[in-house]
């Protein structure tokens, strides 16, 4: 029987051992070479255990899981190496009631190896968009009495989105969302900071809060919504998010608002690299230190 390219046969395989999760570690980290951490020597020994590296120098030894975000993991790294894989390829992702359910791990070391999975599908910011962009703000949350609109008091939590509209008809390109705290034009203008050059088309609705942007990005225009018929490409991808969000997670803390935003946005954005979407975060984990404040 032919193995799919994405499966979890062919991850267990590759990844279904320890010492081949620590191989493909000590394979990432020191692929341009050692460099001790303490004095900045190349030159090294074998360490302690099989995959560490010790300093020719200061003789500090070094394993392949130190200042990475595999540093001080609770789990066998087998096991993480699967749920990062399960997550990365999954459509809807996965829970943290699910992680610590399937995986047989308590709730805290599910939630906190989810939050170091998340931190890695963070964008790195360095590929802003340049052609035309839709761009609209949302809630999520329930629906709460007399409050309507872009209501100032709501309790609800609040975002906003860009989309790419690619040219020729040929649908949406990258997408990008940002937690925000109220609807006023120095909050709106974060996401656009970001991720969008001050070249690029912007087209938003007639909401006063866009109107001071124009100074830094000259080429945004406002037009109707319509109520959304003029931006059906941004309500498919709200609907969307609000519906994987609901559906897989049921609520979501503040605190935690824009880990999830970034979640969806990382899997969303590279939709037609499924087959290496799992190697790319094993190596974003495998060489990016752990941002603690962020956890």
């Amino acid at each position: 029987m032919k193995v799919k390219k994405n499966s979890i046969y062919k991850h267990r395989k590759h990844f279904g051992t320890d010492e081949s999760c620590m191989k493909y570690l000590a394979n990432q980290k020191w692929s341009n070479g050692f460099c001790c951490r303490s004095c900045k020597t190349k030159e090294f020994y074998k360490g302690r255990l099989q995959f560490d590296r010790k300093c020719a120098k200061c003789f500090k030894n070094e394993s392949p899981t130190a200042d990475t975000m595999f540093h001080g993991m609770k789990i066998p790294l087998s096991k993480a190496f699967e749920i990062i894989y399960r997550l990365a390829v999954n459509k809807k992702g996965l829970s943290c009631i699910s992680i610590a359910r399937e995986y047989d791990v308590n709730q805290k070391t599910a939630t906190l190896i989810r939050s170091k999975i998340q931190q890695a599908m963070k964008s790195s910011e360095s590929h802003p968009i340049a052609g035309l962009v839709h761009i609209d703000e949302f809630f999520v949350g329930g629906p709460e009495e007399e409050k309507q609109g872009r209501t100032t008091d709501s309790k609800k939590k609040k975002a906003t989105i860009v989309v790419e509209i690619l040219p020729n008809k040929k649908g949406i390109g990258r997408i990008y969302a940002e937690k925000i705290i109220d609807f006023s034009n120095t909050e709106l203008i974060k996401i656009l900071d970001k991720h969008i050059k001050p070249t690029a088309i912007i087209v938003s609705d007639k909401w006063s809060g866009y109107t001071p942007i124009k100074a830094k990005f000259p080429n945004l225009v406002q037009i109707k919504s319509e109520s959304g018929k003029a931006f059906p490409e941004l309500h498919i991808m709200i609907m969307n998010l609000k519906s994987w969000l609901k559906g897989i997670h049921h609520k979501v803390s503040t605190s935690c608002f824009q880990k999830y935003l970034d979640e969806f946005v990382y899997r969303f954005n590279r939709r037609t690299f499924i087959p290496t979407i799992h190697t790319n975060l094993f190596k974003k984990m495998a060489t990016s230190k752990l941002n603690y404040s962020e956890l």
